[in-house]
């Protein structure tokens, strides 16, 4: 006797969209679970840690700019007291160089997040932007000269916004999100 509920015959394959799927209706890609999957996000670690070195780069160039501009145009102290130089000295070399840090720092939280969270750029765009307004506001706390502390806070502004931006752009290029 058969089931009328549940005939043994099959639907005929004509007039149905198949071409997205293979020959037997599977697709391992996607999964027996209604299309979800447990593929995890692809990242290129070797593009996302070179966009990232760039990026330090990037940022470390954006501090000796900033000194130059500071402490040559507008003869502000910032990083350190007035000297003759511009950027040559320990201090502003060295806040340059922590600059490029914290820029290596946002490539390795990208790249955890990219493997581990559901919209990753979105994420790391707040803790970017936090960050940064945290970075930037910090000279104002820290200085008693007010000058010195909005230049330095102008900097940290703008060197943020650099590494945030441009680490949203390598995350976005390297990576791919399961699907």
């Amino acid at each position: 006797m058969v089931d009328p509920l549940y005939p043994r015959e099959t639907y005929p394959r004509e007039g149905y969209p198949t071409e997205s799927y293979p020959a037997d209706g599977y697709d391992p890609a996607r999964g027996a679970a209604g299309g979800r999957s447990s593929r995890r996000p692809t990242v290129r670690a070797a593009g996302l840690w070179a966009g990232g070195l760039a990026t330090a780069v990037v940022a470390a160039l954006v501090v000796l700019v900033g000194l130059m501009a500071a402490r040559g145009v507008l003869d502000v102290p910032v990083a350190g007291p007035r000297t003759d130089r511009l950027i040559g000295d320990s201090p502003g070399l060295t806040y340059a160089m922590m600059a490029g840090a914290v820029a290596l720092v946002g490539t390795a939280l990208l790249h955890a997040l990219l493997l581990a969270v559901p919209s990753p750029l979105k994420f790391f765009g707040w803790i970017g932007g936090l960050t940064t307004a945290a970075f930037a506001l910090a000279p104002l706390a820290l200085h008693s000269d007010l000058l010195a502390a909005v230049a330095a806070g102008v900097i940290n502004l703008v060197a943020g916004t650099a590494i945030t931006v441009l680490l949203i752009s390598v995350g976005n290029a390297t990576s791919e999100p399961a699907e």
